[in-house]
């Protein structure tokens, strides 16, 4: 299911067209959309399109909201006793979506920024949670991934973690 990222502000307020994004099914797959988003507006910041701000971080504010679900989910690979922290840091989160939505509109760029740094900080306290993918650095298996570090069974060589060589 699709859905539109989008809210409305009253009257003649413009924000642009809504991100387009599928809402995820796994606490790994929510953590990266949030993640993804956080990079969206970090070039949408460097490039000074702050008016394109609010849809991203209207993705993120669905998705830090279901976040808490997702780490409950059979298979989520999330300890029992971390999920009130996720339940809170998810609602921290989405808690953020107006401060920055209203600097961005603002055209405050410092305001901005400030609430994005609060924003990816609890955005790590999330990603501490997310299993871990680790693939041969010389992709001997082409995608394949392992849930725990080791050696490629081809060459030999460290698996590492898939996400510390993505530019996402």
């Amino acid at each position: 299911v699709a859905a539109l990222a989008q809210h409305g502000h009253g009257q003649g307020e413009e924000h642009g067209k809504a991100a387009e994004f599928k809402m995820p099914t796994t606490y790994k797959a929510g953590v990266e959309e949030i993640e993804h988003r956080l990079h969206e507006i970090a070039e949408l910041m460097d490039s000074k399109q702050l008016a394109k701000v609010h849809a991203e971080a209207d993705v993120i504010q669905k998705v830090a909201k279901e976040i808490g679900q997702l780490a409950l989910k059979e298979g989520s690979g999330v300890p029992k006793e971390a999920v009130n922290d996720i339940n809170q840091a998810g609602k921290d989160l989405a808690g953020k979506f107006d401060a920055i939505d209203k600097a961005a509109d603002a055209g405050d760029a410092a305001g901005t920024k400030k609430i994005y740094e609060d924003m990816v900080k609890i955005t790590a306290a999330l990603a501490k949670y997310a299993p871990k993918a680790y693939q041969c650095p010389m992709k001997c298996e082409r995608e394949k991934t392992y849930d725990k570090p080791g050696k490629c069974p081809k060459c030999g060589m460290d698996l590492q973690d898939v996400k510390s060589h993505v530019d996402h």
